[in-house]
């Protein structure tokens, strides 16, 4: 999605390592449709934002 979004802490995943929090069940479960490719996406997103204000996406 390219955005930062506030997280459900009833809407988590522990995967490989990591914990994912999710907007709502409804981003969780699109998640789990694809956990690796997802996953993929989203760290290679994140590796292009993680430093720019919310505000500013």
């Amino acid at each position: 999605m390219g955005k930062k979004f506030d997280g459900d802490p009833d809407q988590y995943l522990l995967a490989d390592g990591k914990l994912y929090l999710f907007l709502n069940a409804a981003t969780r479960a699109k998640f789990l449709e694809d956990v690796s490719g997802t996953a993929k996406t989203a760290d290679d997103q994140w590796a292009n934002i993680k430093s720019i204000a919310v505000g500013e996406l």
